[in-house]
């Protein structure tokens, strides 16, 4: 009888360890997708800061869509407000100095005639 509990409590130790190793695991993945997350969010908002800066009339913004289209150049839609309450469409692209950096290097901003 000692034999077998002494292999129960073997395979109840592993089976902790094992659990918790699946957890440190577990939060680390967890922890690397909400940063990665946490760093798309801010150079996007940087890039809206910067576009507003830019615009000649932003009392009303509607951002359209954003796509990364390298590590260092985001680029979407945007609707501007004008003066007479009209919706004007541009096209903006944001590039950013490094891709592992969220500081804003340049925005443009152009008419979206489509």
């Amino acid at each position: 009888m000692n034999e077998g509990r002494e292999k129960l409590v073997i395979l109840g130790f592993i089976g902790v360890v094992v659990l918790c190793l699946g957890g440190v695991g577990f939060a680390s993945w967890l922890g690397e997708k909400n940063k990665a997350e946490t760093f798309a969010k801010e150079r996007s908002d940087n890039c809206m800061r910067g576009l507003k800066e830019k615009a000649h009339y932003p009392s009303k913004v509607a951002f359209l869509g954003q796509a990364e289209k390298s590590d260092l150049l985001i680029s979407g839609r945007v609707e501007f407000m004008n003066g007479f309450g009209a919706m004007i469409p541009f096209k903006y692209e944001c590039s950013f100095y490094l891709s592992s950096s969220a500081l804003l290097k340049e925005a443009f901003l152009r008419p979206d005639g489509s």
